[in-house]
């Protein structure tokens, strides 16, 4: 939902542009034998900028995700929750660069990086009035799933 609150989509499709445009420009000018190269260059550099955005993109979603839930009424904390666990899975399953859990993170901060920027931010917070934690629906919604993953087994 952050994602798209900050417009990350809207940016990444007006970066790519602006990518591709300064890409044929220097491919224009470079004649036959250097646009290749210019193009290369360009594209591997644009695929950098690119995920560094995308890294920020994310440290922007994870602080306005738990101002989102503070002003919500929910505990930001469990945010943090959550990211340790999937720290955990992430110690889990280790150094595999083809897992899973490697695949879905690889253009986002560091899971670790992740949890201290959100205690930073939850910090700033008065932790002291009631906050929800969670509801019963949601522990009826767990009981589903871990059923039908029963079943599925």
């Amino acid at each position: 939902v952050n994602h798209v609150t900050a417009r990350h989509g809207v940016r990444s499709i007006q970066r790519q542009t602006g990518l591709n445009l300064v890409q044929q420009a220097l491919a224009s000018q470079a004649g036959e034998g250097g646009a290749a190269v210019v193009n290369a260059v360009n594209q591997a550099g644009g695929l950098v900028a690119m995920r560094t955005f995308s890294r920020d993109d994310e440290r922007e979603a994870d602080k306005l995700g738990a101002e989102a839930m503070y002003k919500a009424g929910w505990d930001p904390r469990q945010m943090v929750s959550f990211f340790e666990k999937l720290h955990a899975l992430e110690e889990k399953s280790g150094t595999d660069t083809s897992s899973l859990m490697a695949r879905l993170t690889s253009t986002h901060p560091t899971t670790v990086e992740r949890i201290d920027n959100i205690k930073a931010e939850v910090a700033q917070f008065d932790l002291s009035k009631d906050l929800t934690v969670d509801r019963p629906e949601f522990h009826e919604v767990q009981d589903i799933v871990r059923e039908r993953m029963k079943a599925a087994q």
